[in-house]
């Protein structure tokens, strides 16, 4: 098994995941979903992380402004239109 991992980055994407899963209502519903299908808290908390620190490279490297509807916008698309709050 391979693992490739910044030994600094990775603490402090996990400290950066936690904000995130108790104030974006995305993040939340990411980390849900996680958790949904096994994946215990590390796990999922690990998995947001990975994912925005790859939303971040993508908006360095392309000059965007991050867009929470352009990030998560193929989740929208795939949720039941008869989700009852």
């Amino acid at each position: 098994m391979r693992v490739v991992r910044n030994k600094r980055l990775n603490p402090a994407a996990y400290l950066w995941a936690l904000p995130l899963i108790l104030h974006s209502p995305d993040a939340r519903s990411h980390y849900d979903r996680r958790r949904r299908v096994g994946d215990s808290h590390t796990s999922a908390s690990r998995n947001l992380a990975n994912r925005y620190i790859g939303m971040l490279h993508h908006c360095l490297h392309t000059g965007q402004v991050y867009d929470a509807s352009v990030a998560f916008g193929h989740i929208a698309e795939r949720a039941p239109a008869n989700i009852a709050s």
